[in-house]
């Protein structure tokens, strides 16, 4: 009989029933003086007699372990030494435990999991895992995202940015022939933290040439089966902005809504003159979907796709034929989880867009975005018709463990 089955003959043997069941799976050794028996997301942790006292592990599901009483020494044989049991160990999660830090450990443990589960996940999506630069030339295009500026100590002169996402390095890398690539990366945003934003944040990120966003949206679909967050069965329900519009508003609203038509729908539904005479068309949109559309969002219990955005939230996406921004974004139990676009690919236009972005950051008194001018190139040369969507990890992570904040890894 192996050292396994005697110790489990052993602790079926004993009183407590909280030892039964408990207990199954592989043995592992560590330090030739810990012995771990992996359970279902439960671990027996017996210490020799020169290590007495309380101690946090991790594997699986995290336990706290604090001594209780003796048991009678039993020998058990491993690799190269022996092991006596003599100390009984009460299991408790560590989850409803006083120190706040085992708990974090707990959570990091999972993170590192969870990310090579999804690294796993995109491979089998038949996704190719690239690296892009953690130094760039320009941080994004959009005027509502600010990154965070580096100076080196010896040459000042040279500027760079962390980056906001990878998108522009890995279209570059499209335009180079690589087909459909992933990346999961840190991406560093300047924005005001709260319990779904922090600065510093990961992203998987991906893009399928020759596709469309059909295809995105099948990806996530697994993703989200995968991670047995939503039921292999279900399709992921979809809103239109127009429908969002229409439910929420009793408002049509079309393609080519003008900023004043939006500011007559705020002041009809109370919001104070003072207060958004000032706002451009994009802020009177968000406060209008902040306001009325995401409380919606949040009933709507698992994942929602919501696509067909106005022109001027356009970004780096294509407009389809009837006028609308081919993007979507998915969300779960209300927080936006993912961002996809039909991307634009006519250099000239992206110029111009990205020209329109920093004329409204120069209004603003914020410095305007470098243009990455090898991403123009790279236009130039010609990239194939591409979707590809930014996934945000901390966020999908919250919803797969149901955390109330993204500040469980710093």
């Amino acid at each position: 009989m192996d050292s396994l089955h005697r110790l489990k003959d052993f602790l079926k043997s004993a009183e407590d029933p909280k030892w039964i069941g408990s207990v199954g799976g592989q043995v592992h050794f560590w330090d030739k003086s810990l012995l771990i028996l992996k359970g279902q997301g439960v671990f027996l942790h017996c210490l020799d007699v020169e290590n007495p006292g309380e101690k946090d592990i991790c594997c699986g599901d995290f336990v706290s372990l604090a001594i209780d009483t003796y048991l009678e020494k039993a020998s058990v044989e491993t690799i190269d030494n022996e092991i006596k049991l003599n100390r009984r160990v009460t299991i408790e999660s560590a989850m409803s435990a006083q120190d706040p830090n085992a708990s974090n450990f707990a959570l990091q443990q999972k993170w590192s999991e969870f990310v090579s589960r999804m690294k796993e996940i995109l491979s089998h999506l038949n996704l190719q895992e690239v690296y892009t630069p953690s130094l760039v030339c320009s941080p994004a295009m959009e005027a509502t995202l600010d990154g965070f500026k580096v100076i080196g100590q010896r040459n000042q002169e040279t500027i760079h940015y962390l980056p906001t996402s990878p998108e522009f390095h890995l279209k570059k890398m499209l335009s180079r022939g690589w087909t459909d690539i992933f990346e999961i990366r840190r991406c560093f945003r300047d924005e005001n933290q709260t319990s779904i934003h922090r600065a510093e944040f990961f992203l998987a990120e991906w893009y399928r040439v020759f596709s469309d966003l059909d295809q995105i949206k099948e990806d996530l679909g697994f993703v989200l089966r995968s991670l047995d967050l939503i039921p292999v069965e279900n399709e992921i329900r979809e809103l239109t902005i127009k429908e969002l519009f229409k439910q929420t508003l009793e408002v049509d609203l079309l393609p080519q809504s003008s900023r004043e038509d939006f500011y007559r729908i705020c002041l009809s539904k109370g919001f104070s003159q003072g207060d958004i005479i000032h706002f451009d068309q994009n802020e009177l949109f968000t406060l209008l979907f902040c306001t009325f559309m995401e409380p919606l969002l949040s009933k709507e219990k698992g994942a929602v796709f919501v696509s067909k955005y106005p022109p001027f939230q356009s970004a780096l996406a294509q407009l389809d034929v009837d006028g609308w921004v081919d993007r979507f974004e998915l969300y779960y139990n209300g927080i936006e989880l993912a961002n996809a676009y039909n991307e634009l690919l006519a250099p000239e236009e992206q110029l111009i867009r990205i020209q329109v972005e920093n004329a409204k950051r120069e209004k603003a008194g914020l410095e305007k975005h470098p243009i990455d001018e090898e991403l123009q190139r790279s236009l130039q040369r010609g990239i194939p018709p591409s979707a590809g969507v930014a996934l945000g990890l901390d966020r999908l992570f919250m919803a797969k463990y149901n955390l109330e904040s993204i500040d469980f890894l710093f």
